[in-house]
């Protein structure tokens, strides 16, 4: 059975969606029917600067896309969408229905 999660964000005036893969990977669509889909270790890294710091600024994510060349592919609002989404996941309850 495939588990997905999906999350509705507004981001700067655009919806987006975010969904967990049975791989792994996460996927995002924007309402301009962008589709991103990362990496397991894409994720990886995320994770580890997630643990680092839950919400880094615009300038600090700024900085994960200069340092971290796994991570130069994604967009800004991508990455603060993975933090919200990453965020909201911490604290929401599962149930499996």
């Amino acid at each position: 059975m495939n588990l997905s999660i999906y999350l509705y964000i507004f981001v700067e005036g655009m919806m987006a969606v975010s969904s967990t893969c049975k791989d792994g990977s996460t996927k995002i669509t924007m309402d301009n029917g962008k589709y991103v889909r990362y990496t397991p270790e894409q994720v990886e890294a995320l994770e580890r600067l997630y643990h680092e710091c839950p919400k880094p600024s615009s300038m600090r994510r700024q900085q994960l896309i200069r340092e971290c060349p796994i991570l130069s592919h994604i967009e800004p609002k991508q990455i603060k969408v993975w933090f919200q989404n990453r965020r909201y996941l911490r604290h929401k309850p599962f149930s499996h229905g």
